[in-house]
């Protein structure tokens, strides 16, 4: 019986994903284990992935809709899905075949199934990419507001966010909004205070805007719930319908560049949503786990919680490696085992 584990791809320009997913698939097959999932940022899915990139023609690995030069426009959004198939259609060189290039390193895992293994990532799409676009564009540069509102706007929605009360186990601090924030406070801004942001909007009398906040919200407190609450939420409401009215919102009030590939993403949401909990195939995880090792290394710090074990790989550097307290040896009966990570330089780190 094979284990099934998660890998989490850094992305790094520099390196050849097809070598080092190659050298991956050995390991995994000497220690018996198997890919159940495969997390990666938009940057890295090109990659491994193989196609034109999210700035490209049919640069959505999900579906082949035609957003050109980073503008996803609203016709894209009910674009056919892709299938297997297409990813195992052989492209000759030089040429491209619904946005792909080529061979797909990640069809060098065994049995692997792009179009059911390969998740949109919460973290990166919704929190790093969404959630900052909004706040970038509406909240500090004060798109759809006037000159004189502007300021007061920023001013009352960054003193709320700043005096937010977060509970110790978020682990983050709330910081200015011109701060570089982290996935962590995107999350807590609009989860927390999407609704009071639609407020102060409605206030001011942006009716739109506060609509456009509120929804964005709703719509995410929705697919954050656990399953069956979600299926009571999905009985209520039409989720993919709602998420068609926030993407034609951004394109009346931003225009085509408003309509971002990350909003496009957004889309495919609901699809994965009906497989997992948004948690299960967000990046967060992984990016959290090789956190605290390159804290722990930097620091010195042995945390014994977290069985941090100092593994010295003469041809990367030094790495610090957690082992779960569930790890057990590849010839046992284990379903899943999440310790697995792939590292900055695409190596297997156990």
């Amino acid at each position: 019986m094979y284990n099934l584990v998660t890998i989490n791809y850094k992305s790094n320009y520099k390196l050849e994903p097809a070598l080092y997913t190659q050298a991956v698939n050995a390991e995994l097959r000497h220690a018996g284990l198997k890919v159940h999932l495969v997390k990666a940022d938009m940057v890295m899915r090109t990659s491994l992935t193989n196609t034109q990139g999210h700035n490209g023609k049919n640069g959505c690995d999900q579906c082949i809709g035609s957003g050109t030069q980073g503008n996803w426009l609203p016709n894209t959004i009910n674009a056919p899905l892709r299938d297997e198939t297409s990813w195992e259609r052989d492209v000759p060189y030089g040429y491209t075949f619904l946005g792909r290039k080529g061979h797909a390193p990640l069809k060098d895992f065994e049995d692997f199934k792009i179009t059911e293994q390969m998740p949109v990532d919460p973290m990166h799409s919704l929190f790093l990419g969404l959630t900052a676009n909004m706040i970038d564009k509406f909240i500090v540069d004060g798109n759809c507001v006037k000159k004189e509102n502007i300021q007061n706007i920023l001013s009352e929605v960054n003193d709320l966010f700043v005096s937010c009360n977060v509970p110790k186990e978020v682990q983050r601090d709330c910081r200015e909004i011109d701060s570089k924030w982290k996935s962590n406070e995107y999350k807590i801004f609009i989860l927390g205070l999407g609704a009071q942001v639609a407020n102060i909007y409605f206030k001011y009398g942006y009716e739109k805007l506060g609509q456009l906040f509120a929804r964005f919200t709703f719509i995410l407190r929705g697919l954050l719930l656990p399953n069956q609450w979600y299926e009571m939420f999905k009985v209520c409401n039409n989720v993919e319908n709602m998420i068609e009215q926030h993407y034609i919102s951004i394109h009346q009030l931003l225009g085509d560049k408003g309509c971002t590939p990350n909003l496009h993403a957004f889309t495919h949401i609901p699809h994965w949503r009906e497989q997992y909990r948004l948690h299960e195939i967000s990046c967060e995880p992984g990016e959290r786990y090789y956190g605290e090792n390159k804290r722990a290394y930097e620091e010195r710090n042995y945390h014994t919680g977290y069985q941090l074990h100092y593994n010295r790989l003469m041809n990367q550097g030094g790495h610090f490696c957690r082992k779960r307290f569930s790890y057990s040896p590849p010839n046992s009966n284990v379903q899943r085992d999440n310790s697995i990570l792939v590292d900055r330089q695409m190596k297997l780190v156990q």
